[in-house]
């Protein structure tokens, strides 16, 4: 399997964001991706589930651990996405979860009027099935 340098990857977040953005594309047959010229309302992505849930998707180039810049960013982001009132919405980061995180001190949680939120994506990629392209 070929890893993903997301630490290298993070120094051009551009490059990194659309990586992931494809990735999902890819993935979810619904999902839209936004031209961020200008801004991106806190969504990178969205999707229209078969029961017409609007689900957003939030790509952020971040490796390592959360801190609380990131946390700012991602609660400013989440803040965006809460305008276009989506049923769910998600964070795509190459970050596993943490205990801390998964315990009611997710920014995510807390900020969301959304029926769910969610981020982490590192474990979740590298137990995916390879994409044919």
């Amino acid at each position: 399997m070929v890893r993903i340098p997301w630490d290298d990857l993070a120094k051009n977040p551009r490059a990194s964001e659309s990586l992931v953005t494809l990735l999902m594309l890819r993935l979810r047959g619904r999902a839209q991706a936004v031209d961020g010229s200008g801004g991106d309302g806190g969504r990178d992505l969205f999707e229209y589930a078969e029961d017409g849930r609007l689900v957003i998707y939030e790509a952020k180039s971040f490796t390592g651990r959360m801190n609380s810049g990131r946390r700012t960013q991602v609660v400013r982001s989440l803040t965006s996405a809460a305008r276009h009132q989506p049923d769910h919405w998600d964070l795509l980061v190459p970050i596993d979860a943490t205990p801390a995180s998964s315990n009611g001190s997710n920014p995510c949680a807390r900020s969301s009027r959304s029926s769910g939120t969610g981020w982490g994506a590192a474990g979740w990629i590298r137990s995916s099935p390879p994409i044919r392209i």
